[in-house]
This record gives C-alpha cells, structure tokens and sequence, in this order.
C-alpha cells in the first residue's frame, strides 16, 4: 500500500511539472518573451532529448535492477558504461573521432558478451556473483581507460570528456526524432521482456 501510495504521488508531482513547465513556455510565446522560431527549433529539441535520454537511462537501471536483485544496480554494476568509455577512448587513439559511438556501443556489448561467457563457463549466475564479476570487469576496464587517457594530448582528453560527460548542444528535430524512435523500441523490448527479467531475478 506504501508503495502504491509513493507511486501516485510521484506520478502526480510528475505530472504537475510537465504541465506547468508547458503552460509558462506557452505563456511566454503568447506575450513575446521567447522568440518562437528559436524556441522551436533549437530550444524544444533540446530538451525533448534530455527528457529522453534520461528516461532511457532510468529504464536501464530498471532492468538491472531487477536481473540482479538489487536496488543499487547500474550499467556501471557490470562494467557496460565503463566499456563505453573504453570503446570511445581506442576511437579518439585510433584517430576516428567521429566513430567514438559505434566505438562505445561495440565495446559495450562485447564487454557484457564477455562477462556472460565467464559466468556461464564457472557457473556463476546468481545475482551476487555477478556484481561482484561485474564489479572485477569494472575495475579492469576503468584502469584501461585511465592508461589510454594518459596516452592522449590535451585537445584528445577534452573531445574524450566531453563525449562521456555528454552534451545536448548540437541537437536537432533529425536527432532527436531517430532517438525516439529508437527508445521507443526499447520501451516496447522492455515491457514485452518484463516477465524475462523477473525470472532471471528469482
């Protein structure tokens, strides 16, 4: 009951801001604050991505979050986030900054296809053991990362940072429609995969 409870007040809270932050954006187009084309085609894109991004990010915790029975669980648990920033390091060494994407998505999942061929050839699949293989993979990969790191000249170490820290600066409608879609799909990968992961916590 406690949680249902939390639930509909947040889902409330939630809703309360979306409306009002859409009310005053409204409210300040009618009565001239914002320039309307800059509103609608810089501004607006910008923060439909950071809204999603976001909700992408949430709904990755989630699904760690219940394949390994813990509250605490991230991309950073297994070692995926810090993969990411290993496959975008080797992009800018490589010099291919403009592949540090596919760079990151590779690496990150050849690190979980890794990590899933260890635990399965030791037999080590219970939610503990994983996190703490997760945590072992972790460690590696950010002490890569910090060697390559040391490898780069300044310009590199910033473009590198930049990308992991990450920036809403040059988006626009293409951008954020393509990563719409793409959550999207995810959204519906989740909700279809949800029975899948809640056996994979038991």
């Amino acid at each position: 009951m406690a949680k249902r409870l939390w639930f509909k007040r947040d889902k409330w809270v939630a809703t309360t801001l979306m409306v009002g932050a859409g009310f005053a954006i409204m409210t300040a187009l009618v009565y001239g604050q914002i320039d309307a084309p800059v509103m609608w085609m810089y501004r607006l894109p910008r923060v439909l991505m950071a809204f999603g991004a976001g909700a992408v990010l949430a709904g990755a915790g989630v699904v760690f979050q219940a394949t390994l029975s813990n509250e605490l669980a991230s991309p950073y648990t297994l070692g995926v986030s810090s993969a990411a920033s290993l496959g975008a390091v080797i992009m800018i060494v490589m010099g291919l900054p403009n592949y540090q994407v596919m760079g990151a998505i590779t690496a990150a999942i050849l690190s979980t296809l890794v990590l899933m061929q260890i635990a399965s050839r030791w037999r080590m699949f219970e939610p503990g053991q994983l996190v703490l293989l997760g945590t072992a993979q972790n460690t590696a990969l950010i002490s890569i990362v910090l060697f390559l790191q040391f490898q780069l000249d300044r310009a590199d170490v910033l473009q590198w940072m930049h990308w992991v820290v990450g920036s809403i600066q040059n988006i626009s409608w293409v951008s954020t429609v393509i990563f719409a879609v793409l959550a999207l799909l995810l959204a519906a990968l989740f909700v279809v995969k949800g029975r899948t992961f809640a056996w994979m916590s038991m």
